[in-house]
């Protein structure tokens, strides 16, 4: 799916005249991203391993087990839901593209997060706060016990 993704990322790219109708994944820059993906994609748990390492700190002793740090590492895959937050956005539509082109508005990465910020503040910023007090709960219960 990530690499079909990337292709028609690639096709939709040559349809828009920005980069060349010969380009491929290497040539037009995007298998940085789609190396990038793939390897935050691979990571897992893998079973039986459970090597445990341990040391001191602040006049303490800790210890943390590798299935532990692959669970709060593995927490990065959470990407993908603001990956499609913006690809489902209202703030993305092709009529909206063209107005931030028109106003010099490069990055639109983070202009749907900006959209949903201004014109409705306290449900954006309760959500994020949920989700981001959600996944820190969760990784130091993972990391705590």
């Amino acid at each position: 799916m990530i690499f079909a993704h990337y292709f028609l990322q690639l096709n939709r790219l040559k349809c828009e005249l920005k980069v060349k109708d010969h380009d491929t994944l290497f040539s037009s820059g995007l298998y940085r991203r789609l190396l990038v993906e793939l390897a935050i994609c691979i990571l897992f748990d893998p079973p039986n391993v459970n090597s445990i390492f341990s040391g001191k700190m602040l006049g303490g002793r800790y210890t943390y087990s590798l299935d532990d740090m692959m669970v709060v590492i593995s927490f990065v895959k959470c990407y993908v839901v603001v990956k499609l937050y913006y690809h489902y956005s209202k703030w993305n539509t092709n009529k909206v593209k063209m107005l931030a082109k028109k106003h010099n508005i490069t990055s639109l990465w983070l202009f749907p997060f900006k959209c949903e910020l201004k014109y409705r503040p306290f449900s954006f910023l309760l959500c994020v706060t949920f989700s981001t007090v959600t996944f820190v709960a969760i990784i130091m219960r993972v990391v705590e016990l």
